[in-house]
């Protein structure tokens, strides 16, 4: 499972999860990115989204 850590939760969270592909906003480039807009990347770089 690929999982999107949000920029306010600590990127070593991921260690705790070494059986998924976990990756953080901020690692990513996209800190400060509105939620409408991250929601739409998150799903076109192939995370599962649940509203």
């Amino acid at each position: 499972m690929r999982i999107l850590l949000d920029e306010n939760l600590d990127w070593r969270l991921g260690r705790n999860l070494p059986e998924h592909q976990v990756e953080s906003v901020p690692l990513l480039g996209w800190a400060g990115i509105q939620n409408g807009e991250l929601l739409e990347k998150a799903i076109t770089a192939g995370f599962l989204t649940s509203s």
